[in-house]
């Protein structure tokens, strides 16, 4: 999936980083997580919803995403 992002622009993302996209992305997909992902609590929520099935975790650490157990 890197490949995708080395011309973030063509896609309209001009003026706005990557990172603020996928936050958005997430909030979107978890819209009943109310703390911002800038907060621990709102980052931990949003990891716990990615990674809460093994397939889910195991979907994620193929994406890219290094999380250990203590960290979920």
């Amino acid at each position: 999936m890197p490949e995708r992002t080395i011309e973030f622009g063509v896609y309209g993302a001009q003026g706005v980083k990557g990172h603020e996209l996928v936050a958005r992305r997430l909030d979107g997909l978890a819209g009943f997580i109310v703390s911002p992902v800038t907060t621990r609590r709102g980052l931990l929520a949003r990891l716990r919803y990615l990674t809460s099935s093994r397939r889910q975790l195991t979907a994620a650490r193929e994406a890219g995403l290094t999380l250990s157990t203590r960290t979920i």
